[in-house]
């Protein structure tokens, strides 16, 4: 399914959220469906086969009894085929103390077939 426009967001941020509207910093490219965003390992972290073959046992190691594509949790839901939501981020129109927790920007999940909040934080 295609993504909505930001128009389309923001039409459905306003009629069911109607005291937010969209963050206008959006997210760091990847973040929000957590495909593409790895942490960088330090300069003396041993390579990913040697720690798996000095913490895991034997299971996990083969293929028969193990990950097939070697990552414990496979692929991340946001790769699946056919997935129609959509995560962004909001903020409060009228924005109170900077330092306030109700002034930070929160993600809220809008599924692009139904044209609807389907999930939110806090």
């Amino acid at each position: 399914m295609a993504k909505l426009s930001r128009a389309d967001l923001q039409r459905i941020v306003e009629r069911q959220m109607p005291k937010y509207k969209l963050a206008e910093t959006p997210a760091a490219p990847g973040a929000a469906d957590g495909a593409k965003t790895r942490a960088k390992p330090e300069a003396q972290t041993p390579d990913l086969d040697t720690l798996r073959k000095k913490y895991l046992r034997e299971k996990f190691l083969s293929a028969e009894g193990g990950y097939q594509d070697r990552e414990p949790n496979g692929q991340p839901a946001a790769d699946a085929d056919g997935d129609d939501t959509e995560i962004v981020l909001v903020e409060p129109k009228v924005a109170p103390h900077p330092l306030d927790r109700g002034s930070r920007p929160k993600a809220v999940v809008i599924s692009s077939k139904q044209k609807k909040i389907v999930g939110e934080q806090g």
